[in-house]
């Protein structure tokens, strides 16, 4: 309202057009923009952007497959990265359709791939191009998506079809909403390779099948609510190898009405692009676009009608029995010009006798039917896809240069696969434009409007629900799974009786099978005609795929508090508690009082009053007990939400951070963000000087960083991936059993609720839910060596991807390594040491000293750096630095806030007495006393840390080749050198320095804060000992088996 009054915004035109087409501003020659390598590179934003890489492949025997990665950003949710695969062939019978949310995504994946290539646990889609003249280009898919769906793809482009997008430059390609293309509200761009060659195999239930073919690929983006961009989807892909090769595509949306060229309400624009290959040449690029209420005037065609529409009751739409597709357009192929058309008619057959249907696929099957229904009814979307594959012809006209008898038009058969989507009820046109006139002289009967429709909609049954407009009072539709009949009584899903709909003032109407409409008495206005508009109700399942019911309000609360802003409410819920309980506890006092002072002095009240004072009293009493309950619920509630099992260890631990915040805090450490915080912690102990990546020590620490990490993917699937640990005797290198937790990291909000709301709805025959698991975090991390000789450690920090965590090492703790033991020496021309801003942001590194010579690293040497790189690591990848970060600065300070706003109303009856010096000095006391608890709980709290560092890391020192023996002599030795951090005396006062400083300095390492080392090195011994009980009573168990 107040942006209104002072925006100082120009106003804009209601009429004015906010859909801009991709058509709009591209001419009939400039069509063919080519694409380029950011034009394919996965842009991965949040918000609400849906990203997809589609693959589709028609092979040689007639089978369809689809192969698609879907990046979706849903709201202030994590995004959920998707890899779906669908293998399907109408005329065998077979079809196979495996969805899987993946973990570990990362794009670019390592090994020198760009954006173009991403890479996570279940697949892999990585992008190659080559010196090959031919075929420039290619991806390889792999997938792994169980037991019973194996992939491994490669796509090859020909250099004659290049890649395309409509229109040339940055700009070509976008269709944009919004009154403003700079400033929209959101876009849609797709970018093809409108055929490539395919060849491959699928292993299927152990069974391995060839595939050869062709097919397309299409990178899609829509910068915008799905809901918002489109009411109805229409895509083709034909591909044929007569001519040398034929393909046509064809992708079309329509958009709601609240986008068009007139403002708001002036929707249903359709947006078709398309292209033609003949002669395994890309010779046509089409697009065009249809407004409402226009006639199409253009050269270039690019279009496809659905005729003959019935109703299908399984989905309640228009299910086109027949479609046709058109392309017209100028030859984009230099030494062929003219105009080329082409033409493909496909029967699809009818409700009883479909022609080529794969699936009818309802796309929020697989949600809980509440939420559905809560979608159907928000949103207005209800969204169908029909597929099928069918054998077809497409006629072609075109010159005479492309292929022989063009000129004069050919027909060439090959294999269609297309795809009709609905999002909205209303999208075909008959619906849309229905209005039915009601009688014009309208009865009163006993104040009762009564009318009869005149005429009804062929197609439409009694499972359709009436919005009513009379006398400019609009009846919303209420669904039908909440409605109630006139006797009060609840209505079934699946009734067709009369059903209520309520008005906006509060006015009941009845629908009685479409036939008449009346009104609960009230005297209205009484205008010449009514108007009823249909629309169909959200109540019937979709046979194909069974609605999943359940209500997810649990996770739903759960991911709300889980967060800092959960554990202030419950602050404040406290605080507010604690001002009005002592009152309402005065008030019952003093109504006891009065009750009891009456009858010892003789003065009955009468029973009014006496009944006056006991409903007070009760009253009170629920009103304390809330009073009490609710802030002890919101605690706990909070504190409940926050926990969490600790992967590879199983400790429970809180964490009181919503995604919405680690993601906060991995942006601001991704990329340089990290340095500048490292910065900030080595500066205050003077200026760094950081080794530059050139120098031998450097290239050594980073090695041996690099070698620990490529083990961490084992400890996510170690059953499958090191399924010899049981092999070697009591003297060989031991090998750690499974781990009981692997690594999982911390699901996202909206991976977690997804998996909540299929554990509810899982019957006790489906297969097992695995619960969620997202990428780990800061893989590859950073390395930072700092030259400071007189100190013999190293320190971890950080969270996030993009080298928002990372290790930095002392060269103290490298020197004390080749103090030990004489190393040989190597000459090499070390570069001088800079400052640590120039080495961190790659300054440049000069050679001015002379050359001087170097130590070559022994393996014993470097399972010592490995030993402190892997406790370092440890730190990293159980995400203590969260941990720590909610434990200080949120969960404890809450807390002692909390226990000390309850202590002082218990005693303020005792302070007041003393006026506010005393209230004041009790205020200090307790400032003090919560600093002091701080300061207890962080040393527990590193102290249990550091221990599970050590276990963890001789995991990772396993894993990765290394003797995790080595570790307990390694801090055994450490023991004499390192002081205990259970000894509050040693700290130096913190009261002057800030929280961050102090978790900084504990994170670092500092000796006054590190756990009792006797602690660690028992813990390690005792967990290499549990590795060998598990290792003899595996073999036991194996050995005992028939």
């Amino acid at each position: 309202m107040f942006s209104s009054i002072f925006s100082t915004a120009p106003p804009v035109d209601p009429t004015a057009p906010n859909f801009h087409s991709v058509s709009s501003t591209v001419s009939e020659n400039e069509l063919f923009g080519e694409l380029e390598p950011k034009d394919t590179s996965l842009l991965c934003a949040g918000g609400f952007v849906t990203e997809t890489q589609t693959f589709y492949v028609i092979t040689e025997d007639g089978t369809s497959v689809m192969c698609q990665v879907i990046h979706s950003a849903v709201g202030v949710w994590y995004p959920t990265i998707q890899f779906t695969c669908k293998i399907a062939n109408p005329a065998k019978g077979e079809k196979i359709w495996k969805s899987v949310n993946v973990s570990n995504f990362v794009t670019p994946p390592p090994g020198g791939f760009d954006k173009r290539s991403s890479k996570a646990d279940e697949y892999s889609v990585l992008y190659k191009a080559t010196s090959d003249p031919e075929f420039p280009e290619s991806y390889t898919i792999r997938a792994n998506l169980g037991n019973d769906l194996q992939i491994s793809l490669e796509v090859t482009r020909p250099a004659s079809i290049p890649g395309y997008k409509v229109g040339k430059g940055p700009e070509g390609g976008y269709s944009y909403f919004g009154t403003d293309p700079k400033k929209a509200d959101g876009y849609v761009i797709h970018r093809f390779w409108p055929r490539f060659k395919a060849t491959g195999h699928i292993i299927r239930s152990g069974q391995a099948e060839s595939i050869k073919g062709s097919g397309m690929f299409v990178h899609a983006i829509q910068g915008m609510r799905p809901n918002l961009i489109a009411s109805a989807w229409n895509f083709a892909h034909f591909q044929s190898e007569e001519l040398g090769g034929v393909s046509a595509i064809q992708m079309e949306f329509t958009t709601t009405e609240t986008y068009g060229k007139h403002g708001s309400g002036s929707g249903g624009v359709v947006v078709n692009i398309g292209s033609l290959v003949i002669g395994d040449k890309l010779a046509a690029v089409t697009t065009e676009t249809k407004w409402p209420g226009e006639t199409s005037s253009g050269s270039v065609v690019s279009r496809a009608s659905q005729l003959k529409p019935e109703h299908d009751p399984d989905t309640s739409y228009q299910k086109p029995s027949e479609i046709e597709y058109e392309w017209k357009a100028p030859s984009v192929v230099s030494d062929a010009p003219g105009t080329i058309e082409a033409k493909l008619h496909v029967d699809l057959g009818t409700n009883e006798s479909h022609q080529g249907l794969i699936e009818k696929v309802d796309i929020l099957a697989e949600i809980p039917y509440v939420i559905k229904v809560a979608v159907n009814y928000v949103a207005g979307t209800k969204p169908y896809i029909y597929q099928w594959l069918n054998k077809t012809k497409l006629s072609i006209t075109g010159p005479e240069a492309l292929a022989p008898g063009l000129s004069s038009g050919v027909e060439v058969e090959g294999l269609l696969y297309n795809e009709a989507t609905h999002i909205y009820l209303l999208t075909n046109e008959e619906i849309l434009n229905s209005r039915i006139p009601v009688v014009k002289s309208q009865q009163q009967v006993n104040g009762t409007v009564v009318g009869t429709l005149l005429e009804t909609i062929p197609g439409l049954s009694s499972s359709y629900v009436l919005s009513c407009t009379m006398s400019s009072r609009i009846a919303r539709i209420v669904p039908k799974p909440i409605l109630r009949r006139s006797d009060r009584r609840s209505i079934s899903r699946r009734q067709h009786s009369s059903l209520a709909l309520v008005s906006t003032t509060s006015t009941i109407y009845r629908t009685n099978n479409l036939s008449q409409i009346s009104r609960i008495p009230y005297q209205p206005r009484i205008s010449t005609s009514t108007v009823l508009s249909l629309r169909p109700i959200l109540h019937r399942a979709f046979h194909s795929t069974p609605p999943s019911n359940g209500v997810p309000l649990i996770p739903i609360l759960a991911s709300f508090l889980k967060a800092s802003a959960g554990f202030e409410l419950a602050r404040v819920a406290s605080r507010i508690a604690l001002t009005f309980i002592p009152i309402l506890w005065f008030r019952n006092v003093r109504s006891h009082k009065m009750i009891k002072y009456a009858a010892l002095h003789g003065f009955p009240l009468s029973e009014e009053k006496q009944r006056r004072h006991m409903k007070m009293i009760r009253r009170t009493t629920l009103m304390l007990q809330f009073l009490l309950f609710v802030p002890f619920a919101l605690f706990w509630a909070t504190i409940t939400a926050s926990l969490e099992k600790t992967p590879l260890t199983g400790r429970w631990r809180m964490i009181l951070l919503s995604p919405e915040e680690e993601d906060e805090i991995a942006a601001k450490l991704a990329g340089p963000g990290w340095y500048h915080s490292v910065g900030e912690i080595l500066t205050e102990q003077g200026a760094p000087k950081a080794i530059p990546p050139s120098d031998w020590r450097y290239q050594w620490v980073n090695d041996t960083l690099r070698r620990l990490e490529s083990s961490i993917p084992i400890l996510s699937r170690e059953p499958e991936l090191c399924p010899k640990w049981m092999e070697g005797g009591e003297d060989s290198r031991p090998l750690p059993p499974p781990a009981k937790f692997p690594l999982r990291p911390r699901p996202r909000a909206s991976e977690y609720l997804h998996w909540v709301c299929k554990k509810m709805c899982k019957s006790d025959d489906d297969a097992e839910v695995l619960p969620p698991v997202g990428p780990i975090p800061g893989v590859p991390y950073s390395l930072l060596v700092v030259e400071k000789p007189e100190s013999s450690n190293a320190f971890s920090y950080g969270f996030g991807p993009e080298g928002g965590s990372g290790i930095v090492v002392y060269t103290g703790f490298l020197d004390e390594i080749f103090a030990r033991h004489p190393p040989e020496l190597q000459s090499t021309p070390p570069p001088a040491p800079k400052s640590f801003w120039s080495s961190a942001f790659g300054g440049l590194f000069s050679n001015s000293q002379p050359a001087p010579s170097h130590p070559i690293p022994t393996s014993e040497q470097t399972a010592e750096l490995a030993i402190l790189l892997a406790h370092e690591m440890a730190h990293l990848l159980l995400s203590h630095h969260l941990e720590s970060l909610s434990s200080v600065n949120i969960i404890i300070p809450g807390t002692l806030s909390i226990a000390s706003d309850i202590i002082r109303v218990l005693i303020f009856p005792i302070t007041m007495l003393f006026g506010p010096f005393v209230n004041d000095a009790v205020a200090q006391l307790g400032k003090v006393g919560s600093g002091e608890l701080l300061k207890i709980s962080e040393y527990c709290s590193s102290t249990h840390q550091e221990i599970e560092a050590d276990v963890v890391s001789a995991r990772l020192l396993a894993h990765a080749g290394f003797d995790a023996r080595d570790a307990i002599r390694f801090w055994e030795h450490r023991s004499g050198e390192e002081a205990e951090c259970a000894k509050p005396g040693k700290h130096e006062p913190m009261d002057n320095v800030s929280t961050s400083s102090r978790v900084a300095r504990q994170i670092m390492g500092d000796n006054s804060t590190h756990p009792v080392n006797e602690l660690r090195v028992n813990s390690l011994k005792e967990e290499l000992a549990r590795w060998e009980s598990e290792r003899r009573k595996a073999i036991a168990e194996s050995s005992s088996l028939p």
